[in-house]
């Protein structure tokens, strides 16, 4: 299964069982997860704060950048016009610059989380094959990032 920004709301909502975008009364710590379809992706289900608000995010955990869909900022009612332009924002309690993907690549309307993120926050990944479902947990001591730059220092 090919999947694009209609699945999430469908069948990646339904396999996570939470509803893609919804609002969260509060941050999650860990991110919780299944691997979805035919090729095994690990999706994650992640909570995004900007501005006081907080959001239910899913995303496909991958070796490379962490840029968001611009369907996730719509639903913030944010307006990134320039995709090369950095924001930041808030996943699960820790600090992110991140980017919105160009559109016209493969995956420009998923959410992707990339090691990159994992790496900065110590994460732990913890894979549960067999039943389908992985977990990661952060460390509690971390550099964070420094927001007032264009981009990640480590």
């Amino acid at each position: 299964m090919y999947i694009k920004s209609e699945n999430l709301h469908e069948k990646v909502s339904e396999k996570l069982h939470v509803k893609y975008l919804s609002n969260s009364g509060q941050e999650l710590d860990e991110v919780k997860g299944n691997f979805i379809g035919n090729n095994m992706r690990p999706f994650g289900v992640m909570t995004m704060e900007i501005k006081g608000q907080v959001k239910n995010i899913h995303f496909l955990i991958i070796a490379t950048g962490s840029p968001k869909s611009r369907e996730v900022l719509d639903s913030f009612i944010l307006t990134i016009p320039n995709s090369n332009k950095t924001f930041t924002a808030r996943l699960n309690k820790r600090q992110i610059l991140a980017n919105v993907t160009p559109d016209g690549f493969y995956f420009s309307d998923l959410n992707i989380l990339g090691t990159d993120y994992l790496c900065l926050y110590k994460a732990q990944l913890f894979k549960y094959f067999e039943q389908g479902h992985f977990i990661i947990k952060f460390g509690n001591n971390y550099a964070g990032i420094n927001t007032t730059q264009n981009n990640h220092t480590k």
